[in-house]
């Protein structure tokens, strides 16, 4: 589908909202302040809340959600830009998750300022999922609780995935995220199927962060699209084992 869709002139916005109730003009406001990410258009980032507000209550079947019926029909759940700081929408997206957790194979929570309280809430409940092919999670402000949770994730659906976004927080540099991901590797372990890994700037910068990247693409033997945005190339045996690895690398 495609939309042409453009902000209505303020006025109009005022004769709607003075002939709506209280509750459903507030809900109406939140929804027409959705922030926008780059290249979505507002009609995308309203499906995205749409969603998001269908989670709660999905259980009750007299209430039409169109969009969660789309999202759990086609396994894919993306709220790239859409706010999941509030503990209640993490527990209802979570619910939904582990009810469909053996149909949903694509994730896309960018920038959604996950923590790592509400990391935690999610990941009991993607624990349950063993057929990710997608999984998006850069930018949100994941420290290093969150991260050894998420690199567990990663490790278990390592056979099945296909595209990863990763960093935007401090959690790719520290030493026990490192340690996951060579004991995984150390075993044998790697990710036959995975095809692009895009990874953001991490907020303290190390060459462990480096060191977990070189280790992911090192055990990627399908990899095609290595993406680093702002992430240091560091020296030059860094560089050669990402080019070793990597026939398409844009930084």
């Amino acid at each position: 589908r495609s939309y042409q869709t453009s902000y209505p002139r303020a006025s109009a916005v005022r004769s709607l909202v003075d002939l709506l109730p209280l509750e459903s003009a507030t809900e109406m406001a939140r929804w027409y302040s959705v922030p926008r990410t780059e290249g979505t258009s507002e009609c995308e980032m309203l499906e995205k809340r749409n969603l998001l507000s269908e989670l709660s209550g999905h259980g009750d079947r007299s209430v039409p959600k169109p969009a969660l019926h789309l999202a759990l029909k086609t396994g894919i759940f993306d709220l790239s830009g859409i706010p999941l700081s509030s503990k209640r929408d993490c527990k209802d997206l979570a619910k939904v998750i582990q009810a469909n957790a053996r149909t949903i194979t694509e994730f896309d929570l960018s920038d959604c300022e996950i923590g790592d309280a509400e990391y935690q809430i999610l990941h009991q409940s993607l624990k349950e999922c063993t057929d990710i092919s997608k999984f998006y999670i850069a930018g949100n402000p994941i420290t290093l609780f969150g991260a050894i949770l998420l690199s567990q994730l990663l490790v278990s659906n390592a056979s099945s995935l296909r595209r990863l976004s990763l960093g935007g927080g401090d959690y790719l540099g520290h030493r026990l995220v490192y340690r996951e991901f060579w004991k995984f590797h150390k075993n044998g372990g790697n990710y036959p199927h995975l095809t692009e890994i895009t990874c953001k700037k991490s907020d303290q910068p190390s060459s462990l962060h480096q060191h977990c990247i070189a280790l992911m693409t090192a055990r990627a033997p399908r990899l095609e699209t290595l993406r680093l945005i702002a992430v240091p190339l560091g020296d030059q045996a860094f560089q050669y084992r990402l080019f070793l690895v990597s026939e398409s690398i844009q930084t």
